[in-house]
């Protein structure tokens, strides 16, 4: 008997923590609006009765008071309390449009989010899931060798660890964005986990045959940090420097102190990209043009991980490039 599992296990606690997360920001957008609606009706309350109490003064040092100048001092009230009016409801309006940008800014963030997700990850699976097809539609027209089955399953296979690559990058990212990563802060030796990191990357350094030089100096250096979110940040680092570096080529991690911080250096020969997109590839699916990286497979996920652990852990991270190369990727941990 064959007992079935599910293919795909459905979470609900992002969308439970969302719905949280969007009452308390409902609450407090309805705080700020109700403090300053008090605010402008006092402001305006104190003015007409300033008016008021001006006009009683003035009427108490006048011996007699005839009715024309008992008609004038109403209408200037009237008008007092009229300019109040039109006063409070303009700065009403514009409470009520500053607070309607701001509850609407969430949507609007995430929508483009969506729309940017959607029209690239589309794109990115539509792909895969065609060279998939075609293999297979190759596959049954005519009877194959064993060694052509092989090859075309083998690249079919390749094609789908892409893909589960892709989808383990948007949910490691969502969950980040989510809060829903918890840190467990302890003292971590830098070199050991730079040398874990580049383990986890060493099938593909010895197919590409790149040379990998560290050093850390002291060697004794520790950081205060959670260890899953640095492995996860220099693991994507040197994922990315492995993927871009030319073939034969060198990568070379160093550490040291710097000032108040930790400097971690991870440094890839061949041609990089412009300096103007330095700071853009960190951004969600953002992949260079001009230096001709679209040709290499990548969806543009992996430093855009780096940023959002990188905030967690409050760690600040920079990078050097030209189109000739040398690549730097620099990242200061707090001691």
């Amino acid at each position: 008997m064959v007992t079935l599992r599910p293919f795909v296990v459905l979470d609900l606690s992002p969308v439970n923590d969302m719905e949280e997360q969007l009452k308390k920001y409902e609450k407090r957008i309805s705080n700020r609006i109700l403090k300053e609606t008090l605010a402008i009706t006092m402001v305006l309350c104190v003015f007409i009765l300033t008016g008021f109490i001006a006009g009683l003064c003035y009427c108490s040092n006048l011996k007699s008071i005839s009715v024309p100048l008992l008609t004038r001092i109403l209408l200037i009230n009237i008008a007092i309390i009229c300019l109040a009016t039109v006063v409070q409801i303009v700065l009403l309006y514009r409470t009520s449009r500053r607070a309607a940008k701001d509850i609407m800014k969430p949507l609007i963030d995430s929508l483009e989010r969506e729309k940017a997700f959607t029209s690239y990850a589309s794109h990115e699976l539509r792909t895969p899931l065609a060279v998939i097809k075609g293999s297979l539609e190759v596959l049954i027209r005519k009877s194959r060798t064993e060694e052509e089955y092989r090859q075309k399953i083998s690249d079919n296979i390749r094609v789908v660890d892409n893909m589960n690559q892709m989808v383990d990058n948007l949910l490691t990212l969502t969950r980040v964005e989510n809060g829903k990563t918890k840190l467990s802060m302890s003292n971590l030796s830098v070199k050991d986990i730079l040398t874990e990191a580049c383990s986890l990357k060493s099938d593909v350094m010895l197919q590409r045959d790149l040379k990998v030089s560290l050093e850390v100096y002291p060697e004794d250096i520790h950081v205060y940090t959670d260890h899953t979110a640095l492995l996860t940040i220099l693991t994507n680092i040197i994922s990315n420097a492995a993927k871009y570096c030319n073939e034969s080529g060198y990568i070379y991690l160093r550490a040291k102190p710097y000032a108040d911080t930790i400097l971690i250096e991870v440094e890839n020969s061949g041609p990089g990209i412009p300096a103007a997109e330095t700071k853009r590839v960190f951004e969600p699916f953002y992949r260079s043009i001009d230096s001709g990286h679209q040709r290499i497979k990548g969806y543009g996920l992996g430093l855009a991980i780096v940023s959002r652990f990188a905030q967690m852990i409050h760690a600040q991270i920079q990078m050097s490039s030209s189109e000739k190369g040398p690549t730097t990727v620099q990242v200061y941990l707090q001691k």
